[in-house]
Formats: structure tokens, C-alpha cells, sequence
């Protein structure tokens, strides 16, 4: 099945990072927090499988996208959208919503 992303939209493939397992988190203070007190989910990881054009800006001209094919990018739980393509599943999420670009 062939996917058009539109605007700034990004199809992400799910990735699972090493450092996601960790079970307790430091704040700057010091103080420990373990992840179930935390309440609070970790980023999550992906892997860039597509690009959509850009967002418009406000002459109708497309922005260059700063997020390229096989980055490796993070971004909140909250910011995704599941898909499932051939059975598979997938995010797409916006651009603003990446948090971070990892270039391997």
C-alpha cells in the first residue's frame, strides 16, 4: 500500500531504545524518582519511513521539512497518531511534534 503524507507530516516506523527501560529517573536536585511514581510516560522513539511536503506558510509556499528519511527522532506519546499499513503499525506524527533528531 502506497501512503501521501501531507503538510509537515511524518511516518514514523516504532523503535525501542535501550535507555527506555531504565526505572528510575535524577532530577537536577538530586532527588530520585522511579518511573511508577513518575507517572509519566518516556519519550518515545521512531524511525523516519516518510516526509509530507512541508506546512504552508502564509503565501501558500511550503516550508522545507528539517526532518529527513531514516532519522531517528523522539517525540511525546500524546503527539502520535497509530496507523496500521499492511498490517503493520506505524505513527505519523507532526513535525512540531518531534522533540529531538538523532543523525546516525
Amino acid at each position: 500500500m502506497q501512503v501521501r503524507l501531507i503538510n509537515d507530516q511524518l511516518l514514523l516506523e516504532p523503535v525501542e531504545r535501550k535507555d527506555q527501560d531504565r526505572t528510575e529517573v535524577y532530577t537536577d536536585t538530586g532527588l530520585v524518582v522511579t518511573r511508577a511514581e513518575e507517572k509519566v510516560r518516556p519519550n518515545m522513539w521512531g524511525k523516519v519511513l516518510g516526509v509530507g511536503p512541508g506546512a504552508k506558510d502564509n503565501y501558500g509556499q511550503h516550508q522545507p521539512v528539517q526532518v529527513h528519511l531514516n532519522d531517528l527522532v523522539s517525540f511525546s506519546e500524546y503527539e502520535k497518531q497509530e496507523v496500521f499499513i499492511d498490517d503493520v503499525l506505524h505513527f505519523v506524527v507532526a513535525e512540531s511534534g518531534v522533540h529531538v533528531v538523532i543523525i546516525e
